[in-house]
């Protein structure tokens, strides 16, 4: 299945691009989806996933702009946006 995903403040900076296409198998999850964008895109690497694989839990995740768990299935044509944490004060 063909997902979307867009990447938003620090993550696209470091991807140089905000819109990217994955491949994915069907029942594949949000999280495969991410570490497959970080295994295909290193330099975002760090930014989305630990050393032992798991996601970064401090960026914010949607789909279809809905928050959601990181466990959901998706489903062919998804769209999934990533947004990087922001600090300031």
């Amino acid at each position: 299945m063909k997902i979307t995903i867009e990447l938003w403040g620090q993550l696209k900076q470091v991807a140089g691009e905000s819109c990217l296409s994955l491949e994915l198998p069907e029942g594949a999850t949000v999280q495969d989806a991410i570490r497959l964008l970080a295994s295909q895109a290193v330099s975002l690497a760090s930014s989305l996933v630990e050393e032992d694989g798991t996601c970064r839990p401090s960026n914010l995740v949607f789909v279809n702009d809905h928050q959601i768990l990181l466990s959901d299935p998706l489903q062919d044509g998804n769209t999934i946006t990533l947004m990087s944490p922001i600090a300031g004060g």
